[in-house]
């Protein structure tokens, strides 16, 4: 009998902008393959956890804050080095925000200085997405919507074809309303609480949210699973019981768990 395909979802990273020794900050792969921002070590927290940075097709970047994309120049170098001599893998496709995602990748390629060193760049593709705009590979349909960041962001839901499952994920952004609907239906949202346990005014500038904030978005989209993010580990355990006081099924993933969607 043929087992029923599932999605994985991997918690590369999950701490904050400047994250721990040995840490690595917001980041994730579903079905590791796809890789939703590249946080400071992106490649090399792949490969801790058994990963392997040329089976990526895709790099989804929310927005162009350094430490959701910085780590895209250590990837490209990673993949080029590895393959030197041999066949190379196919274009790694990097999609992102459509005003900033060309520069983040040139800046990438100017960091590795490919005008003087052209073997160390791997082949890449570069995909604009304005938010709204909907894109597909082989394996997965991706939805954006705009968040409320600073700089223009998106979150990403990603639907597994095989499997149904889907994969919300906030990024950086303030309390959002439409965010729930959406996430709605979703097995999982991947939210982002910096502020930690308490709330946080989606009108200041920063654009960032608390657990409570993603909660709410949680119960508001019906989703089975919350799973916060990108905070302080210092204020690990106030940050998830603020959230659970809200949306009972809120967790705190650790670097490198995986999740097997969908989940009942």
């Amino acid at each position: 009998m043929t087992p029923e395909p599932l999605t994985t979802l991997r918690f590369i990273g999950v701490h904050s902008c400047v994250p721990p020794p040995g840490g690595e900050t917001a980041c994730c792969l579903i079905n590791d393959t796809v890789l939703v921002d590249a946080g400071w070590n992106a490649a090399l927290q792949m490969r801790r956890f058994g990963c392997d940075p040329l089976a990526l097709t895709h790099v989804f970047i929310t927005h162009c804050h350094h430490d959701h994309y910085m780590g895209l120049a250590p990837l490209i170098y990673y993949r080029a080095m590895v393959t030197r001599g041999a066949r190379s893998p196919g274009p790694l496709v990097v999609a992102g925000p459509h005003i900033e995602i060309g520069r983040a990748v040139r800046g990438a390629l100017d960091y590795l200085q490919t005008d003087r060193y052209p073997d160390v760049a791997s082949p890449l593709e570069v995909v604009p997405l304005r938010p709204g705009e909907p894109y597909e590979t082989d394996r997965l349909r991706v939805r954006t919507v705009q968040a409320v960041h600073p700089t223009l962001a998106v979150c990403y839901r990603l639907e597994d074809k095989q499997s149904g499952a889907s994969v919300a994920i906030s990024g950086d952004t303030a309390y959002y309303e439409p965010l729930g609907r959406f996430a709605a239906g979703a097995d999982v949202l991947v939210h982002e609480a910096s502020a930690g346990a308490v709330s946080r005014d989606p009108l200041l500038a920063w654009g960032h949210a608390g657990a409570r904030d993603a909660a709410r978005i949680a119960q508001a989209a019906g989703v089975c699973r919350l799973y916060l993010v990108h905070y302080d580990e210092a204020e690990r355990e106030g940050t998830l019981a603020a959230a659970r006081e809200v949306f009972a099924e809120t967790y705190a993933p650790c670097e490198g768990e995986v999740v097997h969607l969908p989940v009942g």
